[in-house]
């Protein structure tokens, strides 16, 4: 599923949460192809019993690159400071959520 983001910019905005199912990795790009808002608040939130695997990339053509925690089997969360153009979140065995704030 390829969705765009559209940052909220609200003060004390709620995190946008994502339904991730497996076998079709869920990826989110920014509205104009560049770079996402950032800093993110990401959350990764597999299912029970599965794992969520996490990636940013830095340009359409880049190279996917996993974020620090890999491949998490219980809720986690990170800060994105640094610029991308898309995150990626693939269930392996169970359907999760991912959960992106501003």
């Amino acid at each position: 599923m390829a969705l765009v983001y559209r940052a909220a910019r609200c003060l004390h905005s709620a995190p946008t949460r994502y339904p991730v199912t497996v076998g079709d990795p869920l990826v989110i790009t920014s509205p104009d192809g560049r770079s996402l808002p950032h800093p993110l608040l990401i959350q990764a939130d597999p299912g029970a019993g599965g794992t969520l695997t996490v990636e940013t990339r830095a340009a359409e053509t880049a190279e996917w690159v996993a974020w620090p925690s890999g491949a998490v089997s219980a809720a986690t969360q990170a800060t994105l400071d640094a610029p991308c153009q898309a995150i990626r979140a693939t269930a392996a065995t169970t359907a999760g959520a991912l959960s992106i704030g501003d």
